[in-house]
């Protein structure tokens, strides 16, 4: 009943104030994630970001979700440094797009998918719309599941996306895709190579996190576990610098 309760107060659109933490005092919705404005969501993958923020130049947010990190970008970044943010689910852009405007942000927003190739693809969710784990399908998953449902999305690599809005060159990238993080990266080659941005990235699978690894280490970058020891290899957090860039200790 209570969860019940705070969705239909959620759909109301009243903001709530986050509590604690560096986006204290932020508008936010109450439903659902309530870690988000407890100000308690990934402190350690938080803290690190914060390190980076502030000497960085435009900040991407693949994966945005409902925008944390990208209204954490923007609160710490220089103020004529750009942000980007990229969610693919048509019901998550929308709370994402109701949080930049309850806070009056100037993130710049694209609802699609990054991905190695650019063009139509789907989502799927297996339960709520607003499920942080809904994603574009793995390899060989069962797509005509009966509990799963399909949503038309648009993909782009990230080099094109660039091109074709006169993007500034990201100096830090954020990657949160479900285990679709591989494929983000082949779309972004030029990218790396030519601005060797900082990555910060969550996995969810073996596959991306050894494709990943592979792609990266061939680039010169260095890659490091942001997540607890106790963590798997293949859900954790990973903290990414090119030679140039590597994080001060």
């Amino acid at each position: 009943m209570l969860r019940f309760l705070l969705s239909k107060l959620s759909a109301t659109a009243i903001p709530w104030i986050i509590l604690h933490g560096p986006l204290r005092g932020a508008y936010w919705s109450l439903y659902p994630r309530t870690s988000y404005w407890r100000g308690a969501y990934e402190p350690e993958f938080v803290a690190l970001l914060l390190r980076y923020l502030p000497d960085t130049k435009a900040c991407w947010d693949i994966g945005a979700h409902f925008g944390y990190f990208s209204l954490l970008m923007e609160r710490f970044v220089k103020p004529d440094q750009q942000v980007i943010a990229l969610e693919p689910s048509p019901e998550t852009f929308k709370r994402l797009s109701l949080h930049l405007r309850w806070n009056k942000s100037k993130v710049r927003t694209f609802n699609c998918a990054a991905s190695g190739q650019s063009g139509s693809a789907v989502f799927l969710d297996y339960g709520s719309s607003l499920d942080s784990s809904n994603h574009l399908p793995y390899p060989g998953e069962w797509i005509d599941h009966p509990g799963c449902r399909h949503t038309p999305i648009v993909a782009i690599k990230l080099d094109q996306l660039m091109q074709d809005n006169n993007l500034a060159a990201p100096g830090l990238v954020k990657i949160d895709v479900e285990g679709h993080g591989q494929q983000v990266l082949l779309g972004m080659t030029t990218i790396l190579e030519e601005h060797f941005p900082t990555l910060m990235y969550s996995v969810h699978t073996d596959e991306e996190t050894m494709g990943m690894k592979v792609l990266l280490e061939k680039l010169g970058y260095t890659i490091q576990r942001i997540g607890l020891p106790q963590e798997p290899e293949n859900a954790t957090d990973y903290l990414a610098t090119a030679p140039c860039h590597h994080a001060a200790s």
